[in-house]
Formats: structure tokens, sequence, C-alpha cells
């Protein structure tokens, strides 16, 4: 038996230490897909879930695509960001994984 898992595809991070990413003050993407999971239709079998340093995001609510624009004026020179996404099985709710992203703004 294998464990559901997400995988996050990233485009174009900046890699600076083993668990933290670097991203620069611009438009990004991210994709989440999910593995293992025992259903037949993913878009309507699952629930996907989007947070930024722990603060859900409502409009990315069961959308495997997220957009995030970090060009607003204002941004600190360097800010940490946590991202991260769970992945549950409607009609099972205790198949689910759950992926987390530690990156640096600046």
């Amino acid at each position: 038996i294998t464990n559901p898992e997400a995988v996050l595809d990233i485009h174009a991070p900046t890699k600076i230490t083993n668990n933290q990413f670097g991203l620069g003050l611009s438009n990004h993407r991210f994709e989440v897909h999910p593995f293992f999971f025992n259903i037949a239709d993913p878009l309507n079998e699952l629930s996907l879930s989007w947070k930024i340093n722990n603060n859900q995001i409502k409009e990315a609510t069961d959308k495997p695509i997220l957009e995030l624009d970090l060009t607003s004026e204002g941004k600190p020179q360097q800010t940490n960001l946590n991202l991260s996404v769970e992945i549950r099985n409607k009609l099972n709710q205790l198949e689910l994984a759950i992926k987390s992203m530690n990156f640096i703004v600046k």
C-alpha cells in the first residue's frame, strides 16, 4: 500500500538551502499533482486547500494551480513565506496528502 502524495511544480525558484527556496518579486505559478489516491475522478473527488503562512487562500480552494503575485509595492526586501497545500479525498477524509515548502521572497 502506498500513501497519497502531493507534488508541487514550481516554475523557476532559486535553491538557497536544503529546504528553503528563493522567489523574486514577480508573478509565480504553483501547480499541485496528486498521486496514489484511491479515486476515479480527481476533479470531483478531491478537495484542495492552499495556505500561505497558515492563512487559507479562499480564492484557490479546489484549484490545482495557484497564481501568486508578489509584485505589490511596499514589500520588504526579504520576507519568509511558507506555502502549503492539502489534498483530501472527499469520500475518505483519512486519505490525504500535505505538501509544504519554505521560501525567501527578495
